[in-house]
């Protein structure tokens, strides 16, 4: 076998038919070995979501929400992975094996594409091989394919298909495969704003793989389409940026951590496997170096082609606040195929078969020790999702199923309540609907057929109280009603007015502040007699403390939840609830001001509130 990386001057197209069969073999056993114990494991948080849209929207209502970017509801513009969810919906339904088997396919192609660019590389089918294996089999980045919601793993396989065509083209010159290639560029742009990084690697696969003569003019015809689709792709990005509240607020605002989130990503990159310390740092020095001097010294273009197209894609996700493993999925390809040349390079100086066996032998042992990490962490991922969902199990208990339009209402959800409404579409269909104090705008307990608020005792288990259809209760104010400080109270919305003693009284308040606060306020919600004693009641900062009024942003509303428990100390009768806030630090309470900013009064009484037994 004659192979020597530093006389690598092109790709040359390998194909073998019988062991591109070998190879799709081995990598499906061998994923359905690794990831089976996450097939069964069900839908968790985005995939609830992504399921529940295609379902309740009309065909042409969910193309528009995912393709028009002037949505005002979109966080992302990803209109390739919401044409896989429709696909798979309308052949799946809301089984979550099938959603879960199609990510596990879409990696296993990556994994494919994987070993074949690697064979073009080396001219060694056996290291295309167990690179691929590598891949498949590696725990950083496993957490992809076990969630099917994620989009790195379909935008990863446009991607690949998009270099391997424009190889292909590079060399051959055919219209018919740059047309492909265009194709698979603009896909991979819609699946995920990663791919926004394609242009570079294609361009740098261009002058440093193929290195075929071309001149301007050349240049400029081969890349003006490409760069037309970016300029209309990078417009729509902007109007998402400037108005998604996910984007504004999370994701690209540039920060001090980014150096710190470049470091991890590079050694993530770098070291994919947690070695233990000093090992991780030797292996992330050693393989530093050795990259070094196949740039520097010998000015290796494939090397230097693979080092800057993992950098390139690393790029978008580096101003993020925080390091997740997954969006090394793509980034990480680059680091497998170097893989793949170390182990061809080491494996063709192998003067013996006995050698070069034992070698291979090494890789498949390896593999063995990596491929367990995966398996056990699809076991352990699996088992996560199953508890999360655990959680709403005594909801499911009381209620098997609902025969009308009923409200689910979350107060200090465990996460977003859209993921939540859509869980309660999977478990109950199209007539189940959830909200939660996540959510600042009311939500219209008594719009629906039934409804029902839910909270967390001291021991984390969901609460109910049932919301009564009609209410005698008004307020002593007309609302919205404004304190001093700022603060508005928009609306309320109460679970029942009569209440049985050793029940729980529930209040949905709705507050924004019209001017900044500087102050931590505390809120006040007591339930008094007629003789103005306090009977029940609670004082508390909003969600319990963790949404303190020196947060709040200026006309952004804010929901919060308050439940007050009725002991059997309190004697039935008629009450009322007070309603206001103080400073902690003085003890002095907001006046409750009329338009014109005139006070009248420190509190909003809410009444009559009937206790009985």
């Amino acid at each position: 076998m004659k192979f020597d990386i530093f006389h690598l001057n092109d790709l040359r197209l390998v194909r073998s038919p019988s062991w591109s069969i070998f190879t799709a073999l081995t990598l499906g056993i061998a994923g359905l070995i690794l990831y089976g114990p996450i097939l069964q494991a069900g839908f968790w948080t985005d995939d609830f979501v992504f399921v529940e849209l295609a379902a309740r929207r009309t065909f042409a209502d969910y193309f528009a929400f995912y393709f028009d970017p002037r949505n005002l509801d979109l966080q992302w513009y990803r209109p390739m992975q919401g044409i896989q969810w429709w696909i798979e919906y309308q052949l799946l339904g809301t089984d979550a094996t099938g959603y879960h088997i199609v990510n596990l396919i879409f990696h296993l192609l990556n994994c494919f594409l994987l070993s074949m660019l690697i064979t073009q590389f080396t001219r060694d089918q056996v290291s295309g091989l167990v690179s691929a294996l590598l891949f498949l089999s590696l725990p950083l980045i496993s957490v992809a394919v076990h969630w099917p919601g994620v989009a790195d793993v379909l935008m990863t396989l446009f991607y690949l298909t998009t270099l391997l065509f424009w190889v292909r083209y590079l060399k051959e010159g055919r219209r018919w495969i740059y047309a492909l290639a265009l194709i698979a560029f603009i896909c991979t742009l819609l699946t995920k704003e990663m791919g926004a990084t394609l242009i570079a690697v294609l361009f740098l696969a261009d002058r440093l793989l193929v290195r075929k003569p071309a001149s301007i003019r050349e240049l400029v015809k081969r890349y003006l389409p490409l760069t037309l689709i970016m300029i209309f792709y990078a417009a729509i990005e902007y109007l998402i940026s400037i108005r998604g509240v996910y984007v504004g607020q999370v994701a690209y605002r540039p920060s001090e951590r980014v150096w710190a989130n470049a470091w991890q990503y590079i050694q993530g990159l770098v070291v994919p496997w947690n070695l233990g310390e000093p090992w991780n740092q030797l292996a992330f020095f050693l393989f530093v170096v050795v990259i070094l001097f196949l740039i520097v010294i010998k000015r290796q273009p494939t090397v230097i082609f693979l080092v800057a197209a993992g950098l390139i894609a690393v790029l978008p996700v580096l101003p993020f606040p925080y390091a997740l493993n997954r969006y090394l999925y793509l980034p990480i390809l680059a680091t497998m195929t170097l893989f793949g040349l170390g182990f061809a390079i080491v494996r063709a100086r192998i003067p013996t078969l006995l050698g070069r066996t034992l070698w291979l032998g090494v890789a498949v042992l390896f593999l063995i020790w990596n491929g367990m990490s995966v398996n056990e962490g699809a076991v352990n991922f699996a088992n996560f999702i199953r508890d999360t969902r655990l959680q709403f199990r005594p909801i499911f208990q009381k209620h098997p199923a609902i025969s009308s339009d009923t409200l689910f209402y979350f107060i200090d959800p465990p996460f977003p309540t859209p993921t939540i409404s859509s869980m309660m579409f999977v478990r109950y269909g199209a007539n189940a609907y959830a909200y939660g104090t996540d959510r600042g705008n009311v939500a219209g307990l008594r719009n629906h057929d039934a409804a029902y608020i839910y909270y967390r005792d001291d021991n984390q288990v969901w609460q109910e109280i049932s919301v009564t259809n009609n209410l005698a209760t008004r307020a002593s104010t007309a609302i919205p009603a404004r304190f001093t400080g700022g603060i508005q109270l928009d609306a309320y919305e109460l679970a029942a007015d009569t209440i049985k003693r050793n029940q729980t009284l529930g209040l949905i308040v709705y507050w924004r502040t019209v001017e900044p606060i500087a102050v931590n306020y505390t809120l006040f919600v007591h339930l008094v007699n007629a003789h103005g004693q306090v009977v029940a009641g609670l004082d508390s900062q909003p969600h319990q403390g963790n949404a303190p009024t020196s947060s709040w942003r200026v006309n952004y509303p804010l929901a919060d939840g308050i439940v007050v428990p009725i002991d059997a100390t309190v004697l039935p009768g008629s009450y009322s609830i007070e309603l206001g806030w103080y400073n902690v630090d003085t003890g002095q309470r907001l006046s409750l001001v009329d338009e014109m900013g005139q006070p009248l009064d420190d509190k909003i009484l809410i009444k009559p509130i009937q206790i009985s037994e």
